[in-house]
């Protein structure tokens, strides 16, 4: 059975927000040309695509953008999921916005993406520095896990989960990214992401993935596909 390779793109293949470094770029290509490779990621296509360049994503066999809800092949729209947030989970959100400590809010609160949006106090598109206060205030106060914990407490329709370095992806429940394994039905699954943790935006694809490796970084991505994988055809 060939495997298929499913990648998270922050954390896994680049920096949060980031372009993936040129080196690695070159080691990614070269793998995707020799394997069934796929990107799954809560960002938005146009970002995914900022981020890994035109080549790999024109190349690559599948991402799927906005935690699933979207899958596109060589820039094409397959297909999307949409869905409206209740004015009342604005309502709570934008209340746990104004009540927060966090002294530095700036940047976009809110980020509406087809199927799903992404919640952050700190703010997209901050920069560089006010995004390493916020990840040290967040491993300090655990504010993320408490936004958690407030939605899907009062939702229970609604899945709310820590995504990237400052903010929480929200959907529906089962519109996370393990929605994407329908496309994989019997074919074996390899899966790598850094947020595999019960409240982290990987942890549920992750448990129907065949073989999953939780890295750090794009790094260990890097020395974990050298090592085991780069003679797989």
């Amino acid at each position: 059975m060939i495997p298929r390779f499913i990648f998270d793109m922050d954390g896994t293949l680049t920096d949060s927000g980031s372009k993936i470094d040129p080196s690695f770029a070159e080691v990614f290509k070269h793998f995707c040309y020799d394997n069934y490779c796929y990107v799954v990621s809560g960002a938005k296509y146009n970002q995914i695509r900022w981020q890994l360049g035109d080549e790999i994503c024109n190349n690559i066999d599948g991402i799927f953008s906005c935690a699933g809800n979207e899958h596109w092949i060589e820039g094409k729209l397959i297909s999307k999921n949409t869905w409206t947030p209740s004015p009342y989970l604005i309502a709570v959100l934008a209340n746990f916005l104004a009540i927060s400590g966090y002294p530095h809010k700036n940047g976009k609160h809110f980020d509406f993406r087809n199927g799903m949006f992404n919640f952050s106090v700190g703010g997209q598109n901050t920069n560089p520095s006010d995004r390493k206060i916020y990840i040290d205030w967040d491993n300090y106060s655990e504010e993320r896990l408490a936004i958690v914990n407030r939605v899907t407490s009062n939702f229970p329709d609604i899945d709310c989960v820590v995504a990237g370095d400052t903010g929480v992806d929200i959907y529906p429940v089962g519109k996370d990214k393990s929605q994407i394994l329908e496309n994989f039905f019997d074919q074996e699954t390899i899966f790598f992401g850094d947020s595999i943790s019960n409240y982290g935006n990987d942890f549920e694809i992750a448990k129907y993935c065949d073989v999953v490796y939780e890295v750090a970084s794009w790094q260990e991505t890097n020395l974990t596909l050298i090592a085991n994988y780069f003679n797989v055809q």
